[in-house]
């Protein structure tokens, strides 16, 4: 789709529109969705904000059009010779610095669409009850994310916007948080390990396997195979 572009940005300008799929267009996510995970039951098919237009106002605005879709259409990207385009994800993803200078990144679980990718903490963007896409929301997404799968707690005011990715394999829009203090490896790897502790306890599946410290000049693939796009140009521009 092209090159990933990071844009530094203070403000970022939501507006909410529509995006209206014909029946047939309909029928042949979900029945390409049914196929798709006939042997993923973990899977869900809930609700994703995608990007509809991004657009940089100015050297510090960022104006994103978005709209409500759902994660089969945002999945499509995966099946071959689909005539409807596949939604642009809007994701955010928290960069967690160790004293030691290294940020943190994860390997995906089986119970993901990548299973092993290798990838920042962070997801989706996604709306809590009663709002609206808002900078607010993405502090709290960003924060959940990061609970969520590597099981540290952050509050939102301990984040800091640092900047927004277009362009990449699918052209999704990133938005990529970074926690102002820095915390060390020993604290990072025993809370991951509580909390994939306490998931098991639950029956329940984490969303990342391990974690890795990492810095620009660790060779990702001793890590994973596979990784996601932004990665590698993340880990130029911020060390």
């Amino acid at each position: 789709m092209g090159d990933i572009l990071l844009h530094e940005a203070e403000q970022i300008n939501f507006s909410q529109q529509q995006h209206v799929f014909s029946e047939g267009d309909k029928a042949q996510i979900d029945s390409w969705w049914q196929e798709f995970t006939s042997d993923k039951p973990y899977m869900f098919n809930g609700q994703l904000l995608a990007c509809k237009k991004a657009i940089l106002t100015d050297s510090s605005k960022i104006g994103i059009d978005w709209y409500l879709t759902n994660y089969a259409h945002y999945l499509l990207r995966f099946k071959e010779g689909s005539t409807i385009t596949p939604a642009r994800a809007m994701y955010c993803a928290v960069i967690l610095m160790t004293t030691s200078g290294k940020i943190v990144v994860g390997k995906m679980s089986n119970a993901t669409s990548l299973p092993t990718r290798l990838q920042l903490p962070g997801g989706n963007l996604e709306l809590f009850e009663n709002s609206t896409l808002s900078m607010q929301n993405c502090f709290d997404s960003a924060c959940m994310e990061l609970k969520e799968e590597v099981g540290i707690t952050l509050q939102p005011e301990e984040l800091a916007l640092w900047s927004v990715k277009t362009g990449g394999d699918f052209d999704d829009v990133g938005l990529f948080f970074v926690a102002q203090k820095r915390v060390s490896e020993d604290f990072i790897t025993s809370a991951f390990n509580q909390h994939i502790s306490a998931l098991k306890q639950a029956n329940e599946k984490p969303e990342l396997t391990h974690i890795y410290f990492v810095d620009k000049s660790d060779d990702l693939n001793v890590y994973a195979d596979t990784w996601v796009d932004y990665l590698p140009v993340v880990m130029e521009k911020f060390f």
